[in-house]
């Protein structure tokens, strides 16, 4: 497991004996879990203008990050994805497992990155933690690019969902993210404390077979595998809905 408190130098030197790091990689590795720690310490990000943004609302929490982190590197992962990118921390998160996995590319999804709010600060940060060589931004809705990634045909390992937060747009998400992920990949959505985002889980373990092995210790993060193509069958009529519960407060 990894250590989801331990400072950054700490944490490199553990990473770096555990997977029995090269020089070069694990150099990237503790360069990247300072910037991360610098962030969170801080609460600051430098923006594509040059000024420094006080970070009030938006990001993952550290322990999220790590989880994240753990959860990629446990899957060996070689593709991931997410939607939403906003200050970037689950880009590094991700991209700093990339890394330790020998990995092939993380894409982030979205159209807000250099709108008023985060004006870049997502891509400042994963360039300023050397992290931007396995990275591919997608500047659309990601109800537009996740079908042109699906009509690409590349599975991926590992999904993140932390877009728009309408219970619409999570099942869209969620929906293209089931067909993208191998058999066995781990689907993760953010905020559960948000009744759509814990409906969507339902629908998803109800009718299309994942099943939660979400975690205590990261109670905002619902962790999804999936299992199988999906649990109803098509060519029967009396077979095509299971009810699932639906959220509330």
């Amino acid at each position: 497991m990894i250590l989801a408190d331990a400072p950054a130098a700490e944490l490199a030197a553990d990473l770096a004996t555990r997977y029995a790091l090269t020089s070069d990689v694990a150099e990237r590795v503790s360069l990247g879990l300072r910037w991360i720690e610098e962030f969170y310490l801080t609460r600051r990000s430098r923006a594509v203008t040059g000024e420094l943004k006080q970070v009030t609302a938006s990001p993952i929490v550290a322990e999220e990050g790590r989880a994240l982190l753990h959860l990629a590197i446990q899957e060996r992962v070689q593709r991931t994805l997410e939607v939403g990118f906003a200050f970037g921390m689950s880009a590094c998160h991700l991209l700093l497992a990339h890394e330790i996995t020998g990995g092939r590319q993380h894409i982030a999804i979205d159209p807000f990155q250099q709108r008023e709010y985060y004006r870049g600060c997502g891509l400042m940060n994963v360039y300023g933690a050397h992290l931007g060589q396995r990275f591919l931004w997608l500047r659309d809705l990601s109800n537009l690019a996740l079908p042109r990634l699906l009509e690409a045909g590349e599975p991926l390992d590992l999904c993140f969902i932390d877009g728009s937060h309408l219970f619409s747009d999570i099942f869209v998400d969620a929906y293209y993210c089931h067909y993208l992920l191998r058999p066995g990949g781990l689907l993760v959505l953010h905020d559960a404390f948000l009744a759509a985002t814990r409906t969507v889980a339902n629908v998803l373990t109800s009718n299309f077979g994942f099943v939660d092995e979400s975690a205590e210790d990261v109670p905002n993060l619902i962790i999804l595998r999936k299992t199988e193509a999906g649990r109803l069958d098509w060519t029967s009529f009396a077979d095509q809905f299971v009810p699932f519960a639906v959220a509330r407060g």
